[in-house]
């Protein structure tokens, strides 16, 4: 038990002795946090624990100790108390690594010590921890847990006393029960603390042993943890939610690695992310070969694992997690840093070392202060958005909505709108996500006294029905009374991963390809998925009546898939060789792409006895476009953008838009030209509506015509294209570079 007192010897002792770091750093903190503790906005979390937050949930989650802390918080959010006393813990977590450092006979100057606590109390990814007011207090005193836990291990690599074995252990489980994400603290804890003492060992082996011990500990914490729980789930049942993170037995191998790329693509793109990127590809790299050069093997492979350990149960899973389950990453950044700053006996590198680190802290800062600023706008949007259709539903129905259910469908984004940003926990409206039967956005509106009915799903798919016809927000008509129900259609509904369906139309009579008017605007391949948007009718005939499929056949099989319907007021001024036309614009979307490179994809509709069926996409060829006779403009003279490119499976598809200054959009032709040393290829765009792009420009005539799209099954020849447009108008042409480019290797 004397090593409780000897902690406490030790922080007063680096107190007295450290009062200018924790003065730098104590700034540093303030600036960072302070509009966060003193600016809360409602998230989607929060408010359902607006009126109550109930301890079964924690409980249903694996979570007891969140469900006692909740208890004896009287079941209440309380933004202000929780959002200070969790900054604090994060603070108080910074100071106690460097103690652990101390443990692991690394000396710390005053300037080592800033450059730690800086990078790991100063950091963007905290963020999506402390929007979570309903349980960030839980999350950062379940990471002051861990650290407490590391203290006590790295002692008992020192000594080898039992008691801070135990106690390693049990601080390890308590952490556990708070969060089980903190496994990947635990394990990004231990192997830093193994690869200081390897460092500051002048043999520099690398032990094994202490790596196993770090492993004894985290699976009995792990066994306590797993016994606790089952023991309350006697009380709640046990929650699902954690099942879809779980990728390993669900999905193939080559999925899983392709999720991997794009988690980890997606978290290292992300603006305020900067310094993980110069630490992955600048200060990781340098460790690495610095140790190997110095024939430090076991250095070099500790490094290594120190840096993927915060992402163990993206590897364990075979999934991404949420960011805010990513706690280890900043510990990952300042032990990286710390590693790098010891690398160095130059008291000039040092400096510079430090003064980077300082000015990168100002800048971290700034970003942590943008982000909740962010969601501080995204909840004045929400308010203001809220209290608009809701005094629009009263202006429609009346006094209805007291007594008949509002099935409010598909989803609104304010993410165009400025200083809004989208990422994991900040951000996220609570109109983006769908909104039937969504407890969360009744709360929201509850909150704001907007009280309606709740639908039941009965009343859900009766709504469907109603919708289906209706213009979507801010139309005339979003909002629609029936005898049961009041519908307020804020999009057209979207349905992911369609079932196939039994089609048969062998008794159907079959019309003309000269009878269909259509286009097929993207066939979007990402992420692995699948999205295929275009418009379609059948002349002469009612579109609103017409059922639209998509048939996807490749050499082991043929599905056809109902398509989601999507309202096209701007297609229906364009043409009117048929009725209803607004309502024949379609879509399809697959989480798991299911086309292969030779497959086949088919359009049917079908209208009463009769169909038509297309096969798309066609295959356009390359023209030859002389514009020797034609006056080049310059760059400026045009604005452009592409917002969707992708070649797949011999599928090339880019649609955005552009126009040339002063000239009249309709007049002006855009093509696509892909460029390499050996090969040129140039087709025509098709053109579209951009109804978004009208506030850009004041100067050019019908400029919400400037939108362009290109989808062509086009087998190119192997090699990099750089991707040009070429806009067109009477006598004049412009060449603009996008900066894309596709990859046929």
């Amino acid at each position: 038990m004397a090593e409780i007192p000897s902690l406490l010897n030790k922080s007063l002792s680096f107190i007295q002795r450290n009062l200018i770091v924790l003065g730098v750093v104590l700034f540093f903190t303030i600036l960072g946090y302070g509009y966060f503790i003193t600016h809360w906005a409602v998230d989607s979390d929060s408010v359902m624990a607006t009126f109550r937050s109930y301890n079964f949930d924690w409980i249903s989650h694996g979570r007891p100790i969140d469900a006692l802390y909740n208890y004896l918080s009287l079941e209440q959010v309380l933004p202000f108390f929780n959002d200070f006393i969790a900054v604090n813990f994060i603070f108080i977590s910074g100071i106690l690594w460097l103690i652990v450092i101390e443990n692991c006979q690394v000396k710390l100057s005053k300037t080592l010590s800033i450059v730690f606590a800086c990078i790991f109390i100063i950091c963007p990814m905290y963020s999506f921890f402390l929007r979570f007011t309903l349980q960030n207090i839980f999350t950062e005193f379940s990471m002051l847990v861990c650290v407490l836990s590391a203290y006590h291990f790295s002692s008992f690599l020192n000594t080898k006393k039992f008691f801070n074995f135990i106690s390693s252990i049990i601080l390890c489980s308590l952490a556990l029960m708070s969060y089980q994400t903190y496994v990947a603290y635990f394990i990004t804890s231990a192997v830093f603390i193994v690869l200081l003492r390897t460092i500051a060992n002048p043999d520099e082996k690398f032990n094994v042993l202490e790596l196993i011990y770090g492993g004894f500990i985290l699976i009995v914490a792990l066994f306590i943890y797993k016994i606790v729980c089952i023991a309350s789930f006697f009380i709640t049942p046990q929650s699902d939610y954690t099942e879809q993170f779980i990728g390993w037995g669900s999905q193939p191998l080559t999925s899983i690695i392709s999720g991997w790329k794009v988690y980890f693509h997606s978290l290292l793109s992300m603006n305020f992310n900067f310094f993980i990127l110069l630490t992955v590809y600048f200060t990781l790299p340098f460790l690495v070969i610095i140790n190997i050069l110095k024939k430090r093997i076991s250095v070099a492979l500790l490094i290594i694992i120190f840096v993927l350990s915060p992402f163990a149960l993206v590897f364990a899973l075979g999934n991404g997690v949420p960011l805010r389950t990513l706690q280890a990453v900043p510990l990952m950044l300042a032990g990286v840093w710390l590693v790098f700053y010891n690398s160095f006996s130059s008291k000039a590198i040092k400096t510079i070392i430090t003064t980077a680190i300082i000015i990168i802290t100002l800048f971290n800062a700034q970003y942590i202060t943008r982000l909740f600023y962010s969601d501080v706008m995204r909840l004045q949007y929400d308010k203001n958005f809220a209290n608009r259709i809701y005094n629009n539903i009263l202006d429609k129905t009346g006094d209805a909505i007291e007594s008949k259910p509002l099935v409010i469908i598909g989803k609104y984004y304010h993410t165009p709108k400025p200083f809004i940003v989208h990422f994991d926990s900040i951000g996220p409206s609570f109109f983006d996500t769908d909104a039937e039967q969504s407890v969360r956005l009744h709360n929201f509106m509850s909150w704001l006294g907007n009280d309606y009915i709740m639908p039941s799903q009965t009343e859900v798919n009766e709504a469907y029905k109603v919708s289906d016809h209706m213009p979507t927000y801010p139309n005339t008509g979003y909002i629609k009374e029936t005898k049961d129900l009041i519908v307020l259609k804020l999009a057209d509904r979207v349905v992911v991963n369609p079932l196939p369906i039994d089609l048969n139309i062998k008794n159907l009579n079959q019309l003309s390809l000269s009878k269909i008017q259509s286009n097929i605007e993207f066939i979007k391949q990402e992420n692995n998925g699948l999205n295929i948007s275009g418009w379609s009718y059948i002349k002469n005939k009612d579109a609103a009546n017409t059922k639209i499929y998509i048939r996807i056949t490749n050499d082991d099989s043929s599905k056809i898939y109902p398509v989601n319907i999507k309202q096209r007021p701007d297609i229906s001024r364009l043409y009117n060789d048929a009725s209803n036309i607004q309502d024949s614009g379609w879509s399809i979307t697959f989480t798991n792409n299911p086309l292969q490179k030779d497959s086949r994809i088919d359009l049917i509709l079908v209208n009463g006895s009769e169909y038509i069926e297309t096969n798309i996409p066609k295959k356009i060829q390359p023209i030859a476009l002389n514009l020797t006779e034609y006056k080049e403009l310059s760059y400026t003279s045009q604005r452009s953008y592409v917002d969707t490119l992708s070649y797949n499976n011999n599928i090339l598809t880019i649609a955005g838009w552009g126009y040339m200054k002063h000239k009249d959009a309709l007049n002006t032709k855009i093509y696509i030209k892909l460029h390499n040393a050996d090969h040129d290829y140039i087709f025509k765009a098709n053109r579209t509506s951009k109804n978004s792009i009208q506030e850009l420009s004041s100067d050019t005539l019908n400029v919400k015509q400037s939108g362009f799209s290109l989808v062509n099954k086009y087998p190119l020849l192997t090699g990099r294209y750089r991707i040009f447009l070429i806009l067109v108008n009477q006598d004049t042409y412009v060449t603009a570079d996008t900066g894309l480019s596709i990859d046929n290797t």
